[in-house]
């Protein structure tokens, strides 16, 4: 063999010594997977081997691979290079305990045979045009060290981890030795899941051997005993790596992080392992770790015998079920693993997590194939059955009421229309047909499209003929028309005489006529018999002006009209058009049914239904129904989504379950060619509307070694510091995330400060971050960490008295606010904020209360703010704007001057809600009308055709992009987002009557089970002495998982 072939060269340009992975260099080997098996590959792997099997030449029949498909020996890809590595406290007591250097060696195994099982594969024809063979043939050799490089300091820290040397080469299942790819998966999933598999297995087997473990983020853990800031203090190299990145691994791409590895590598250590050994225990002494007495204390447990694990790996799967489907109604097996694993951690292993799913715990259905080249998706039986339900009410619905303004022989006395009249003098073309009747009424007779996306945009905008449907002749706004012209042409709309008599009315009283989908809207909203009914109403189309009409029609007619939105600002909207009572979503299903007006018929007007979850229609319509209650839904389906699971607008739409009337003339955007980008997205032709937005796009160069969101941060910032004052004040700057919208809100605060907008006294506030939680994940303490890159504090405030079981004492009152000092035991570890000398425990499965991360916030005169919560005593509703108008040095309080006029005083003892309001999400933004909008575009995960619509919608007469890359955020913002149903996916029929779904949906809940029973089993094992008020969880396990496409190794000089 030539000698070339005793280094190798990755793609990153770091040139490695065959030697390092040989017992030679120092590290125990061994060959593992099917392929070297078949190969007769075994036991320590010798260098010879290694060259043979990276050269491309399958050692058992001799023949080479390495030139097939026209590739040149010298420059095909050897492999792969994975890198798994334990959590810095397991490491530190591998030095004690040689039983975890096997425990980590099991582990490896564990997550190597998951990437033979489900990310090994060989195309099949010309770059896979005929497809993958996933034939799980691996060809590996692992070689596991125990130490790390040396640091700046010269320090080498205890470092357990594995090399995993993948060969390009796998047998298909014909047989044929060809080269090898590994599937990443969608987004990654499985890669992320590979590192689950490794961690749950590692956290398993230390767990049998005595050891107790701290659960952190995930899949996460430590070794109980061993703190925070020893942790630190032996890892060196991650601390360089932080200083080569300026700041943590999370801020910069996977590709700078593995050049900032490569450049702060330093040496292996020279010592021998026995001298090695030696200076890490002197270290450990000399940092007071009693490593002896947790090793000691850890043999003795497993002596007298581990307590048996409450919880099983059906626990652990319904947790996970539980988890995502709050937020998808379908989801991949790669993100059911992996969260399955993370809430068994430690009890279950990933075999037995793979047999529960094969038996369908918790009632999962498949769903499909998923995203990605080689993936499953599955959903659940209470999704489907609440999805059958839902639709069941609605078309239960139908012709269950009287209609407002009943159906009518008498026949209004019109005589022609201008146009009319100008065809038979000659001077026009025949007048268009679908202007006579209300065409915007829908009818789902003949639907078969999937997904809204994809129905026939005239069936949304009108009848086949119209194909102008929101510029009538001269291209004007229905809106903007005089109101002559239209009054007759309004009464020939509406097919009902007196529907069109209250129309013209209402023109004259208002000064300007209604479109056709106006016309429509109020038509099919006093003429239905129907409970259910809805408007599709595009952005900025004037949907407001008809509710108004048919919330003054029905109040007329005796009806109680309430209007609901899912958010109280949406709902605040709602005052104008003319309800007797708005409220949230959330407080009309907490409301009980009021027995004085059971006899009184009432309409609920819901806005931004599009916006509306599964779980909270389902509980909206069993409300309705119970009162007898009509529901107007109003929404657009292709605007954003519930954060929560379903789009249950959208579904009763394609069902064809509601009828509804399309309300399509945008009035919003005085520019045609803006209007035509917001009209494009409007009609699901997404790919149009993008291309018509490149105008108004700017690519943006990102410095090399910069992070790109902060140069997007400084131009959008620089855009918005360029407009006048005033301009400022009509100006709406987007983000899709709300780490961008922070990043933007400090440079453009950093402007204004230099240019003297706001005042150089200021004071220092702490704002809060509400935590994202699921119910499910709320109730476990190991969540109370943050997920930021700052490891910023935890606290928590309560949304109910806290009562003493023993005393019935208040042991936290309402609304008081805590700091989470500890999450062990599966128990939260409270410190009062007014007093710190006050402690409590609480268990998170059973508090009622709010978890937010905190931040130092600066507040200056001339500052704009907005509050992100509702505070019903201080009257303020989460999106109140405000600005500050005093601040107190010596007291440190801030005074802010609300939009509606209130003054509202910051005290720093208290934390707030708050944030800067330069910038805002564009989920935030729905809903607002602004005279120009900045649009920080990302082409990431979040970037999708709804969010491009909302983004590119908000605006009157300026829209600026800035992006840094065009070309991406196209393709992003071209796709509408496949949130699918748990029906469609799992093409699975539920039962037809509403008792048997009932039925059926009781009993999958029961085999589902409740949030927080997870959280239960696990308080049932805590060992006594467990609970302790230990060190603050940590920020993230010292461990890596390397795995980036840019470690390919290559033949090279």
């Amino acid at each position: 063999m030539e000698s070339k072939y005793e280094e190798h060269m990755t793609r990153s340009g770091e040139v490695k010594a065959t030697g390092y992975y040989s017992m030679s260099g120092g590290a125990q080997s061994e060959w593992f997977g099917k392929g070297a098996e078949a190969q007769g590959l075994a036991g320590a792997v010798t260098a010879e081997d290694m060259v043979r099997a990276l050269s491309g030449q399958v050692r058992h029949t001799g023949e080479d691979i390495s030139t097939r498909g026209g590739q040149a020996a010298e420059t095909r890809r050897m492999g792969e290079e994975l890198t798994i590595a334990a959590p810095k406290s397991v490491s530190i007591m591998s030095v004690e305990d040689p039983r975890i250097v096997q425990a980590h060696q099991n582990a490896v195994r564990a997550a190597m045979r998951y990437v033979e099982q489900e990310m090994v594969h060989a195309r099949i024809g010309k770059g896979g045009g005929k497809g993958n063979d996933f034939s799980e043939s691996l060809t590996a050799g692992l070689y596991t060290h125990e130490d790390a490089r040396d640091s700046s300091t010269g320090q080498v820290a205890p470092h357990l981890h594995t090399h995993a040397i993948i060969s390009n080469m796998t047998q298909r299942a014909d047989g044929k030795w060809v080269g090898m790819k590994l599937d990443w998966g969608h987004n990654n999933e499985k890669k992320m899941t590979a590192d689950t598999v490794y961690k749950a297995e590692l956290a398993r087997q230390v767990k049998a051997l005595g050891y107790q473990i701290e659960k952190g983020k995930g899949a996460n853990f430590e070794i109980a005993g061993i703190s925070r800031e020893q942790i630190e203090y032996f890892s060196p190299r991650s601390q360089d790596i932080k200083n080569e990145i300026g700041g943590e691994r999370g801020e910069v791409s996977a590709k700078e992080r593995q050049a900032a590895q490569n450049k702060t590598k330093g040496n292996k250590s020279t010592l021998n392992q026995i001298d090695q050994l030696y200076a890490w225990r002197h270290e450990f002494r000399e940092q007071n770790m009693d490593l002896h007495a947790i090793h000691d204390a850890a043999v003795m447990r497993e002596a007298t015998g581990i307590p048996v694990a409450q919880i099983t790996a059906e626990d652990a799967l319904k947790s996970a079920i539980r988890h995502l489907s709050e937020r998808d109604s379908v989801f991949s097996e790669q993100s059911l693993k992996a969260e399955a694993l993370s809430a068994g951690l430690g009890d279950v292993s990933p075999e037995a997590i793979d047999g529960a799913i094969k038996s369908r715990a918790g009632g999962l259905v498949y769903a499909g194939k998923a995203e990605g080249l080689h993936d499953r998706q599955f959903t659940t039986k209470s999704a489907l059955y609440r999805e059958a339900e839902i639709l069941h009410r609605a078309k239960d619905g139908q012709g269950k009421s009287e209609a407002v303004v009943p159906e009518q022989s008498v026949v209004l006395e019109v005589s022609i229309s201008t146009a009319e009249k100008e065809y038979q003098n000659g001077t026009t073309d025949q007048p268009d047909e679908s202007a006579r009747d209300a065409s915007h009424i829908e009818d789902f007779t003949d639907i078969t499209a999937h997904g809204l996306q994809e129905l026939r945009s005239e069936r949304l905008a009108g009848n086949g003929q119209r194909q102008n449907s929101d510029l009538l002749p001269g291209a004007e706004s229905a809106g903007e028309r005089p109101l002559e012209s239209l009054r007759l042409e309004s009464a020939q709309a509406a097919g009902n005489p007196r529907v069109a008599q209250i129309i013209a009315e209402r023109e004259q009283k208002q000064g300007f006529t209604f479109g056709g989908g106006q016309r429509a809207a109020i038509e099919l909203a006093l003429t239905s018999t129907d409970r259910y009914m809805g408007i599709v109403g595009y952005a900025g189309a004037g949907k407001t002006t008809s509710m108004a009409v048919i919330a003054d029609e029905y109040k007329k007619a005796g009806y109680e009209v309430i209007g609901v939105a899912p958010t109280t600002k949406a709902a605040s909207e709602l005052t104008s058009a003319g309800c007797d009572d708005v409220r949230t979503l959330a407080s009309v299903n907490l409301q009980k049914i009021d027995p004085d007006k059971a006899g009184q018929p009432k309409l609920y007007i819901m806005d931004e239904a599009g916006m509306v979850s599964a779980k909270d229609l389902d509980a909206f319509l069993k409300k309705a129904d119970a009162e007898g209650a009509r529901i107007l839904f109003v929404g657009d389906p292709r605007q954003l989504h519930a954060v929560e699971a379903g789009t249950p607008l959208a579904q009763m739409l394609e069902k064809g379950v509601i009828k509804f009337a399309t309300i399509d003339e945008i009035q919003r955007q005085k520019d045609p060619k803006l209007r035509e980008i917001a009209r494009s997205f409007a009609k699901g032709d997404a790919v149009r509307g993008v291309e018509l937005a490149k105008t108004y796009m700017r690519e943006v160069t990102v410095p090399k070694g910069e992070d790109k969101s902060v140069a997007l941060a400084n131009a959008a910032a620089g855009e918005y510091l360029s407009l006048t004052p005033d301009a400022r004040q009509q100006t709406l700057v987007l983000a899709a995330t709300n780490a961008t919208r922070q990043a933007i809100n400090g440079k453009v605060r950093e402007g204004l400060r230099a240019e003297g907008s706001i005042g150089v006294s200021e004071v220092t506030v702490t704002a809060l971050d509400k935590l994202d939680l699921t119910r499910e994940s709320a109730t476990r303490a190991e969540h109370y960490v943050s997920k930021g890159k700052d490891n910023s504090l935890v606290l928590v405030q309560f949304n109910a008295d806290v009562k003493d079981k023993e005393t019935g004492e208040v042991s936290a009152a309402k609304d008081s606010q805590w700091s989470v000092t500890s999450t062990g035991g599966g128990k939260l570890t409270l410190r009062a904020l007014d007093d710190p000398k006050k402690q409590i425990i609480v268990d998170p499965a059973k508090a009622r209360m709010s978890a937010y991360t905190s931040r130092d916030m600066l507040l200056s005169v001339g500052d704009q703010i907005v509050f992100r919560q509702n505070d019903t005593e201080r009257g303020i509703i989460n999106g109140t704007q405000g600005r500050v108008v005093g601040v107190d040095e010596k007291t440190g309080k801030a005074i802010i001057l609300t939009a509606t006029g209130q003054q509202v005083a910051i005290d720093p003892r208290r934390r707030e809600v708050i944030d800067y309001s330069y910038a805002r999400t564009v989920h935030s933004s729905q809903g607002a009308t602004v005279e120009q909008v900045i649009v920080v575009g990302e082409a990431a995960k979040v970037a999708t055709a709804e969010s491009a619509y909302v983004a590119c919608s908000r605006e009157k007469n300026g829209l600026t992009v800035i992006t840094d890359n065009i070309e991406k955020l196209c393709k992003a913002w071209g796709k509408f987002a496949d949130k699918q149903s748990a029906l469609d996916a799992s093409k699975m029929q539920a039962p037809e009557s509403l008792d048997e779904l009932q039925t059926a949906r009781w009993a999958a809940s029961r085999d589902l089970g409740r949030e927080g029973d997870l959280a239960e089993k696990r308080a049932l094992e805590v060992e006594p002495g467990q609970e302790r008020e230990g060190e603050p969880e940590p920020e993230h396990a010292a461990y890596q998982f390397s795995s980036e496409p840019e470690a390919e190794m290559q033949l090279g000089e």
